[in-house]
C-alpha cells in the first residue's frame, strides 16, 4: 500500500519557517548587543567579535529566507536544496532510507549508488518529522523507481533509544 500523498506529485517540503526566522532574530540581537558595547572599553574584545558573529548569523538567516531549504519528491527523483546548493538523485540510484541520531537531532540517511557508492544524510528539520519522512521517501521510491522494491518493512531507526 502506498502513501496517498504521492498521488499528486510533486511533493515540496520546507524547513519550518520559525527555524529560519530564529537565525534572523538571533543575529539581530547579537548585532544590537555589539552596538551596546561600542561605548565600552572592552569593545575591541567583546563587541567586535559579537557583532561579527551576529552579522554572519543574520546573513545566514536572510539567505535561508530568500533561498529556503527544500526537498521535492517527484516521479523523476529526489531534489534537495540547502543554501542555494541543489542536489538531485533518481529513485533508481538511492536506497536504504533510515533515521539516525546525530548530535543536533535526527537525520535521514540513505545510500547513493551513482556516480560512486556512498552514503548521504539530510537533516530532519522539515515540517514532517524524520521517521514519517523516511517512510514517505521509502514509499515514493517503491512507487516511482523502475523496478522499485515493494517492501513494507518499517523504517530502521539507528542510534535512538527505545
Amino acid at each position: 500500500m502506498t502513501d496517498p500523498r504521492l498521488d499528486n506529485p510533486p511533493i515540496v517540503l520546507r524547513r519550518r519557517r520559525l527555524d529560519e526566522a530564529m537565525f534572523v532574530v538571533g543575529g539581530s540581537v547579537a548585532v544590537i548587543a555589539a552596538i551596546g558595547f561600542a561605548t565600552q572599553t572592552s569593545f575591541r574584545f567583546v563587541g567586535l567579535p559579537l557583532g561579527g558573529i551576529g552579522m554572519a548569523v543574520l546573513l545566514l538567516g536572510v539567505l535561508q529566507i530568500v533561498r529556503p531549504t527544500t526537498m521535492v519528491l517527484e516521479p523523476a527523483g529526489l531534489h534537495y536544496s540547502i543554501l542555494g546548493i541543489d542536489r538531485f538523485w533518481p529513485w533508481e540510484d538511492i536506497s536504504g532510507f533510515r533515521v539516525v541520531r546525530i548530535r543536533s537531532g535526527r537525520a535521514i540517511v540513505f545510500d547513493v549508488a551513482q556516480p560512486r557508492s556512498r552514503t548521504f544524510a539530510i537533516p530532519g528539520f522539515f515540517v514532517i518529522r524524520p521517521i514519517p519522512l523516511a517512510g514517505l521517501l521509502q514509499h515514493a521510491q517503491c512507487r516511482w523507481a523502475i523496478g522499485g522494491r515493494t517492501t513494507t518493512d518499517p523504517v530502521p531507526l539507528i542510534g535512538v533509544g527505545t
